[in-house]
């Protein structure tokens, strides 16, 4: 897997885009990335762009579960983070809707929601940012 995060939105938001075959420890040392950055404070908001990324597969489950197990992990160095997805396939919103759950059942602050547009995504956040 390939990412590239993008601080030039900030402080409206930090964009990181995801592309080719995803693992978790790969997407463990993503967000270890992101919260280690200098430019990361708790509560960023962050659209994150999987378009480009190859269907999770049958370790989807396990994947999505994983990073619900990091955000609730990294509570207090993430905070109450806004997290805008931006999918293009169903398989995207499927698995969107899964983290957002797992999250929530594990009583995490972390807000996500999946997007068909990254407009759509830019919107929710500048929204619910202010």
């Amino acid at each position: 897997m390939i990412w590239q995060i993008d601080h030039s939105q900030l402080p409206g938001y930090l964009k990181v885009s995801v592309e080719g075959k995803a693992s978790l420890p790969e997407y463990q040392m993503l967000w270890a990335e992101i919260v280690d950055s200098k430019h990361w404070e708790p509560g960023t908001p962050i659209l994150k762009d999987i378009r480009r990324r190859e269907p999770l597969g049958p370790e989807g489950f396990q994947i999505v579960h994983g990073i619900a197990e990091i955000l609730s992990g990294e509570q207090a160095r993430i905070g109450e983070s806004l997290v805008a997805i931006v999918a293009n396939e169903d398989e995207g919103f499927r698995y969107g809707r899964v983290l957002e759950y797992a999250v929530r059942i594990r009583n995490s602050e972390v807000v996500i929601r999946t997007f068909g547009s990254e407009q759509s995504a830019i919107d929710w956040l500048s929204q619910n940012n202010q």
